[in-house]
């Protein structure tokens, strides 16, 4: 009796331990997606598509995918912040890293940017939203004396002049009529005097001892007759942007001071919220 009530438990016990391993199987048992790739995670080659806001270490936003960011003027924007000619997101082929080749030693601004995301955002999956933050060093071919530029603080700027319509922030599908307003790379707002073909006549405005903010910083304006004289302020550790190039100001005397453009980020931490929107795959890279 007490040899079958014996194999009775033990029977009992054998297919319990049975039934609860196979539910452990069950429920822990990889789906899917992981005898697989997964069609929601990047991987290297897939050209995805993210929203971003990158800001310095300070919190001053450089760059963002979303318009509401840039229309929101309690969000401090960075010096070489400027409002993207259309929004939408961006489009970067993961993994791919630093393919910039260009003959100048300088690393452009945004090449750098993009490589670091492209790296980043390889394993991530779509609908996933990260912080992360970027450091970029001097090359290490780039020169010494190719790192740094002196400028004058002073630059005489002809009232008026003739450039090509493509040189200034003109929409292409509408013509610049004549009173129409263009801000210049130089901070100065010009008026359109005359269209002539594919070039604009254009006068500068103000009136003397403006104050105008520039890419280098503050700018006075002292009239020279058919000329103006702006007369720059520019502070150490500003950071700048001209064309591709990201530079910090590291000297300034009394008549020049000096850009540092050898790190690309201008020797600042970039800090980037990153949110996934969707992976185009390897097939759509002329999409």
């Amino acid at each position: 009796m007490m040899d079958d009530h014996r194999k009775s438990m033990t029977a009992f016990m054998r297919n319990f331990i049975f039934v609860n391993l196979f539910t452990l199987l069950i429920l822990y048992m990889p789906g899917p997606a992981a005898w697989g790739d997964d069609p929601q995670t990047i991987k290297t080659g897939d050209r995805a598509q993210l929203h971003i806001i990158c800001k310095e270490s300070a919190g001053e936003i450089i760059l963002t995918t979303y318009p509401e960011v840039d229309g929101d003027d309690t969000k401090k924007k960075s010096s070489i912040y400027s409002t993207p000619k259309k929004f939408e997101p961006l489009r970067i082929v993961a993994g791919e890293g630093d393919k910039y080749s260009g003959a100048d030693p300088l690393k452009p601004f945004n090449n750098e940017l993009t490589a670091k995301l492209s790296q980043a955002i390889v394993g991530m999956r779509v609908g996933e939203s990260v912080s992360l933050a970027f450091t970029a060093p001097v090359p290490e071919e780039l020169k010494a004396e190719d790192r740094t530029i002196t400028l004058s603080r002073k630059r005489m700027i002809p009232k008026k002049m003739t450039r090509p319509k493509q040189q200034f922030a003109v929409d292409p599908d509408q013509d610049p009529a004549v009173g129409r307003e263009i801000l210049t790379g130089l901070g100065l707002t010009a008026v359109v005097t005359a269209v002539k073909g594919d070039d604009l006549e254009i006068m500068f405005a103000g009136k003397e001892g403006d104050r105008i903010m520039t890419p280098w910083g503050t700018g006075i304006l002292k009239d020279h007759g058919d000329k103006w004289l702006l007369e720059l302020e520019p502070h150490i550790g500003r950071l700048v942007k001209t064309g591709n190039y990201v530079g910090r100001i590291i000297t300034v005397e009394d008549d020049r001071y000096t850009i540092d453009f050898g790190f690309p980020f201008g020797n600042e931490t970039i800090l980037c919220d990153i949110s996934i929107v969707s992976i185009m795959g390897k097939d759509n890279e002329n999409e």
